[in-house]
Order: structure tokens, then C-alpha cells, then sequence
């Protein structure tokens, strides 16, 4: 316990200064950082069990990295930018991996992996990005997210009797769930009446319930991926927490939806 409280506590004191005074320049080289571990991470899981070459490792990781770059640089050339990536991935599942079982297995393995890590982190920066309020919306999604693990765990651990998905996540109950999505809610309503004005309270209150569902879909994701692979944490980067793309896991699909809400859904309201 105490490892992990100051392995939480070290990766704070860097992460919040650079997400509150680094900008977007500052959380692009943060997001950078972590599209490397992470793809390492996806390396150690991918090679498990499956005897890939060991060059292909330093494929994932440029492809993946390039893929990140030129998102933040060129977000307009989202099509092309996938197309080219694909092409390089697939080729060198054609042409590098000297068995077809295992091609195939390196061509699905990392397509999953690109649109798993770096397309989806690219939204991470342009969440910090958006020119009004930005710092506000990168904060309403962290909060909520964490607000909804908490919830989740302290209602599970009160309440919790009928498993949520077994199969997936053992520990994970419907009890815990609902105390996540209670909390994010009240969260999201006090959080918008607060820093974001803009945002009706119906409104809050519903992205609170639907972000909270979107981070149980995020983890039980991570934990099918891990089980499937046959690996209990994605890396060890922090003590006690496990890798990166544990600590992500969830914020891989609620920051994307709050960059498609500031895009798309508040211009419609």
C-alpha cells in the first residue's frame, strides 16, 4: 500500500504541472512519452506466447510514435495518416514474419494495438487543445474517470454482491458499477456548475452516467486484452499500479468522448 501511494503520488507531481502550465506543446511530449511505453507494453503482450521476430518491436513502436506525431501536426490527414500505417503494418506481416499463422496473428495484433493507443491517445492533446476551456475539459474527464473508479470500488466493497462480468473481471460487481455512475454523476453536475457554465446540469449529470460506463468499457477492454494474452499487468512502470496502459485504460475511451461531445454535441444544443 504504501508502495503504491508513492508511486501515485510521484507520477501527480509530474503529470499536473505539465498538464496545467506545459500547454498542449507540453502534454504532446507527455502523450509521446507515453505512446513509447506503451507501445513496449503492447510488444510484451503481443510477443507472448508468439515467437515474432524481435525486430518487430522497433517497427511497433516507430509506427506507432510516427502515427501520434502526425496526428498532432496534421489531425485533417486522419485518413491518409491510418491508410499509410496500415500499409507499412500489413506489409511487414506479409513480407517480415516468416510463418502465415503468425503474419496474420502480427497483421490483427497490431492494427488493434494503432487505433488502440496512439489514435485513441491523439485525442488526449486535442482535448488540451480546444481553445476555450480546454484545461477545464481535459479536468472534467480525468475527474470523472477517477470518480467512477472510486465510486465503483467502495460501493463494490460495501455493497457489492452480483457480478458484473465474470468472465472479463472477476472482482468487478453491478453494485460497484452503479456506485461509479452515482458519484460521477453528482461529480459532473458540481464540476459543470463550477468551471464550465456552458454545460446544462441535465447535461452534466448525463455525461457523469455515460462517461462512467465508458471507463467500466475501457478497464473490462484492458482485462479481456490481458487475459487473452495471458498477462496479469500490462508493464511494471509504477510499483503497485502495474504499466501505462493500465493507469489508461479507461481514459482511453472517455477522453475520446469528451473531444466527440465539444466537436460534434455541445454546437448542437
Amino acid at each position: 500500500m504504501k508502495e503504491r501511494l508513492i508511486a501515485a503520488i510521484a507520477a501527480l507531481a509530474i503529470v499536473l504541472p505539465t498538464l496545467i502550465y506545459g500547454g498542449t506543446i507540453g502534454f504532446f511530449i507527455l502523450g509521446l512519452v507515453i505512446v513509447g511505453i506503451g507501445s513496449g507494453e503492447l510488444w510484451n503482450m503481443f510477443s507472448n506466447h508468439n515467437a515474432f521476430p524481435s525486430y518487430l518491436k522497433w517497427v511497433l513502436t516507430l509506427v506507432y510514435v510516427a502515427v501520434f506525431v502526425a496526428l498532432f501536426y496534421w489531425q485533417a490527414g486522419l485518413v491518409p495518416i491510418l491508410i499509410v500505417a496500415l500499409f507499412v503494418l500489413w506489409m511487414t506481416g506479409l513480407f517480415a514474419v516468416p510463418d502465415n499463422d503468425l503474419g496474420m496473428k502480427w497483421a490483427s495484433y497490431s492494427t488493434f494495438g494503432l487505433m488502440y493507443l496512439p489514435f485513441l491517445l491523439s485525442t488526449f492533446v486535442q482535448v488540451r487543445a480546444i481553445e476555450t476551456y480546454g484545461l477545464q475539459w481535459l479536468f472534467l474527464t480525468l475527474v470523472l474517470t477517477w470518480s467512477a473508479d472510486s465510486g465503483a470500488y467502495f460501493a463494490g466493497r460495501a455493497f457489492g454482491k452480483h457480478k458484473l462480468f465474470e468472465r472479463v473481471s472477476p472482482k468487478k460487481t453491478i453494485e460497484g458499477v452503479v456506485g461509479g455512475v452515482l458519484l460521477a454523476m453528482l461529480v459532473g453536475v458540481l464540476f459543470c456548475g463550477q468551471w464550465l457554465p456552458m454545460v446544462p446540469i441535465w447535461l452534466a449529470g448525463l455525461v457523469g452516467m455515460i462517461w462512467a460506463l465508458l471507463s467500466v468499457v475501457g478497464d473490462l477492454v484492458e482485462s479481456m486484452m490481458k487475459r487473452a494474452f495471458g498477462v496479469k499487468d500490462s508493464g511494471n512502470i509504477m510499483p503497485g499500479h502495474g504499466g501505462a496502459i493500465d493507469r489508461l485504460d479507461s481514459l482511453l475511451f472517455t477522453f475520446p468522448a469528451t473531444w466527440l461531445l465539444v466537436q460534434y454535441g455541445l454546437p448542437l444544443l
